[in-house]
């Protein structure tokens, strides 16, 4: 399905909420203090000449002393808790303003209800509000306290405790949605690593920023951006410097793509699908393959990535959104130079995916939030060789949309199934992904594959209107998704790559079941940068 955003005020006071957050968090959040090296010890930066500057003026003709790295790394709990306050309140202004919309949602379920947890139910709102407007809310709860150099699990916990005081005190007029307090700082912390990370980036200038880099600084990094200008911070980054002169203590892989597709739907005619898309990986291991031997632990989210692609053809549009961060884990390397080498990192990840297209022909519909699971990942160069190897396992929490709903509906037009199946067609569910991508190169060809499993047991019992439900409906839905590519690499900078994908998928509602198979072959353009 594809996505769509309320017109209503609502909705449309929803967006703009969203993005007044994300705003205040660029204006609000503080630089990070990832200039921390394998061992512990603060990194000396360069001085910038304003610092010089200050060095050689007069004493006596000196304004205040420019803040240390001690000062301007500190944490800012207080700072933060204002930010998250906040934002509260400007939500709760929203919120009274359009009451005569949000009035829908209100239930007055009584005090007792709350604590005991009568009033927590899955709530009935639409797929891309519950698994993408909110993710992004949390994102900007999280990026507000690790703007503030507050740790990865202390920055959690604010964005736990912000949206937890939206659901229990700002909304008292409705139940609780239980989905909302799991989804929304669950994958708040994987999206809101990756771009916190990715404004340190771009904000590492090993020589003073102008011009275009100023812009694009500003740009891509805004949170770390525009408090060093607050905090009078004028650090530059650590040389060496990258390819793209930012400072290589932050490692990136930066990739954008189009891809054409070719589906052979079932008796109709052969389908054509564009996608244009974006994936970056950000590693902050000091060292990382670069030539060097070392084992260090990662206790920082060190490793995070994240991708978008849009899709379209004559059938629809869609969007998908991945993103996964090793959270603790273990790392080491053996790196002579860039023809041999070998490195791994094993730990715990968490991960988030949304997935609302019609563009293949087939309804797409899911948004997951993935539990701490298992994550491993490592890397082998030798004379030439390369082989790559990326897995994770995960207990998942997600909204799954029923392609054999439908049918079941249409058997039973009179029943009134789950509100969340009546009103928005997909179902609350726990289950569980396992995802494996890998690759085998030699000189300029490479070999890649990737593949899928996912399984989801619908949530009886906990429907929003369950006193309304005359069949709790249980649905199930099994996924399996398969992909090969041969990549063609003319140029360091360059991949073309030709491949098959098959995507299935056994959907299955009381005693109805539905397989789908999505068939396509493609071929894609890929810059590195």
């Amino acid at each position: 399905m594809t996505v769509r955003f309320s017109t209503t005020p609502a909705g449309l006071g929803r967006s703009a909420y969203i993005c007044l957050i994300l705003g205040v968090s660029g204006a609000t959040a503080s630089p990070d203090s990832t200039a921390v090296d394998a061992v512990g010890a603060v990194e000396t930066r360069p001085a910038t000449p304003q610092q010089q500057k200050h060095d050689h003026d007069d004493p006596a003709e000196s304004a205040t002393p420019a803040p240390t790295d001690a000062e301007l790394d500190r944490a800012r709990p207080g700072r933060a808790a204002l930010a998250m306050g906040a934002m509260l309140a400007l939500g709760t202004a929203w919120y009274w303003a359009y009451r005569g919309d949000n009035a829908v949602d209100w239930d007055d379920p009584n005090l007792s209800a709350r604590v005991s947890g009568d009033a927590w139910r899955m709530d009935n709102n639409g797929l891309a509000l519950n698994f993408l407007a909110h993710p992004f809310s949390g994102t900007a709860f999280y990026a507000f306290a690790r703007a503030n150099h507050l740790s990865v699990p202390v920055s959690a916990l604010y964005s736990f405790v912000t949206s937890f005081a939206w659901e229990y005190i700002v909304e008292f007029r409705e139940k609780v949605s239980i989905n909302d307090v799991i989804v929304t700082p669950g994958a708040g912390i994987v999206m809101g690593e990756f771009f916190h990370k990715l404004a340190l980036y771009v904000n590492s200038s090993t020589t003073p920023p102008s011009g275009l880099g100023n812009f694009a600084r500003v740009v891509t990094g805004p949170t770390v951006a525009l408090t060093r200008r607050l905090d009078d911070d004028t650090r530059l980054g650590a040389p060496p410097p990258d390819a793209l002169g930012l400072s290589s203590r932050i490692h990136h892989d930066f990739r954008t793509h189009y891809s054409l597709f070719l589906g052979e739907p079932h008796d109709a005619e052969p389908l054509y699908r564009h996608e244009l898309g974006f994936q970056g990986k950000l590693v902050a291991i000091p060292g990382y393959h670069r030539p060097g031997a070392f084992d260090r632990s990662l206790t920082d989210a060190d490793i995070t990535e994240f991708s978008v692609a849009f899709t379209t053809s004559t059938e629809g549009n869609g969007l998908e959104l991945f993103a996964d961060t090793l959270l603790v884990g273990h790392y080491a390397q053996n790196v002579v130079d860039t023809e041999n080498g070998a490195s791994a990192a094993v730990g715990t990840s968490i991960a988030y995916h949304f997935l609302d297209s019609h563009a293949a022909g087939v309804p797409e519909r899911r948004g997951v939030f993935h539990f701490p699971g298992l994550a491993a990942e490592t890397q082998l160069y030798w004379r030439g060789f390369r082989a790559e190897l990326w897995a994770r396992v995960h207990p998942d929490f997600g909204g799954i949309g029923s392609l054999t709903y439908p049918s079941w509906q249409a058997a039973y037009p009179d029943d009134r199934p789950k509100s969340i199946l009546l009103k928005e067609g997909y179902y609350y569910g726990l289950g569980a992904t396992g995802r494996l991508r890998a690759s085998l190169g030699w000189g300029p060809l490479e070999l890649r594959s990737s593949f899928e499993a996912a399984y989801y047991d619908s949530i009886e019992g906990y429907d929003r209107a369950k006193e309304l439900v005359e069949v709790d409906v249980e649905a199930t839905d099994l996924f399996r998704n398969t992909a090969f590519d041969l990549v063609l690499k003319p140029a360091a900078w360059l991949a073309l790559s030709a491949g098959v994908t098959q995507r299935k998928n056994l959907s299955k509602a009381e005693d109805f079941r539905e397989t789908t198979t999505i068939l396509e072959r493609g071929v894609s353009a890929t810059l590195a940068f």
